[in-house]
Protein backbone atom coordinates (compact mmCIF):
# COMPACT_ATOMS: atom_id res chain seq x y z
CA UNK A 1 0.00 0.00 0.00
CA UNK A 2 1.22 2.89 -1.12
CA UNK A 3 0.78 6.51 -0.53
CA UNK A 4 -1.81 8.05 -2.66
CA UNK A 5 -2.70 11.36 -0.83
CA UNK A 6 -1.24 14.38 1.24
CA UNK A 7 -2.85 16.43 3.18
CA UNK A 8 -1.42 19.51 3.62
CA UNK A 9 -2.70 22.43 6.30
CA UNK A 10 -0.34 25.71 6.62
CA UNK A 11 -0.75 28.08 9.32
CA UNK A 12 0.55 31.28 10.97
CA UNK A 13 1.85 30.73 14.72
CA UNK A 14 4.22 32.15 17.18
CA UNK A 15 7.08 30.39 18.50
CA UNK A 16 6.87 28.88 21.73
CA UNK A 17 9.48 28.98 24.49
CA UNK A 18 10.56 25.66 23.74
CA UNK A 19 11.08 25.86 20.50
CA UNK A 20 12.56 29.41 20.16
CA UNK A 21 15.91 27.97 21.31
CA UNK A 22 16.42 25.19 18.84
CA UNK A 23 15.27 27.75 16.27
CA UNK A 24 17.76 30.50 17.61
CA UNK A 25 14.84 32.79 17.24
CA UNK A 26 13.28 34.79 19.86
CA UNK A 27 10.18 33.13 21.85
CA UNK A 28 6.70 34.70 20.36
CA UNK A 29 8.18 35.52 17.52
CA UNK A 30 5.97 34.92 13.66
CA UNK A 31 6.61 30.86 11.82
CA UNK A 32 4.58 29.15 9.51
CA UNK A 33 3.78 25.63 10.53
CA UNK A 34 3.45 23.33 7.93
CA UNK A 35 1.46 19.80 8.53
CA UNK A 36 1.00 16.99 6.70
CA UNK A 37 -0.57 13.64 6.49
CA UNK A 38 0.28 11.19 4.19
CA UNK A 39 -2.55 8.53 3.72
CA UNK A 40 -2.35 4.83 2.11
CA UNK A 41 -4.86 3.81 -0.52
CA UNK A 42 -6.56 1.60 2.02
CA UNK A 43 -7.52 5.68 3.76
CA UNK A 44 -5.29 4.75 6.34
CA UNK A 45 -2.85 7.98 7.86
CA UNK A 46 0.59 6.39 7.06
CA UNK A 47 2.90 9.29 9.03
CA UNK A 48 2.16 13.02 9.96
CA UNK A 49 5.23 15.64 10.49
CA UNK A 50 4.64 18.96 11.54
CA UNK A 51 7.33 21.15 10.66
CA UNK A 52 7.63 24.41 12.15
CA UNK A 53 9.81 27.34 10.20
CA UNK A 54 10.60 31.07 11.15
CA UNK A 55 9.02 33.65 9.28
CA UNK A 56 12.48 35.20 8.03
CA UNK A 57 13.58 31.46 6.15
CA UNK A 58 10.56 30.42 4.77
CA UNK A 59 9.45 30.85 1.02
CA UNK A 60 6.59 29.31 -0.91
CA UNK A 61 6.35 29.47 -4.36
CA UNK A 62 3.48 27.99 -6.80
CA UNK A 63 3.04 28.53 -10.54
CA UNK A 64 -0.22 27.01 -11.85
CA UNK A 65 -0.56 27.15 -15.75
CA UNK A 66 -4.43 26.56 -17.21
CA UNK A 67 -3.88 24.40 -20.39
CA UNK A 68 -6.13 24.75 -23.12
CA UNK A 69 -8.99 22.18 -24.22
CA UNK A 70 -7.87 20.11 -21.44
CA UNK A 71 -10.84 18.70 -18.40
CA UNK A 72 -10.32 20.17 -15.41
CA UNK A 73 -11.47 18.70 -12.01
CA UNK A 74 -15.04 20.26 -12.56
CA UNK A 75 -15.68 18.28 -15.69
CA UNK A 76 -15.89 21.17 -17.96
CA UNK A 77 -13.47 21.44 -20.95
CA UNK A 78 -12.38 25.29 -21.38
CA UNK A 79 -12.79 25.89 -24.62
Amino acid sequence: MGIVEVQQEIAAVSISPALAHGLQVEPGSAALQIRRAYVTSDEQVAQVTLNTHPASRFRHSMTMRRLRGETGSSGVTDQ
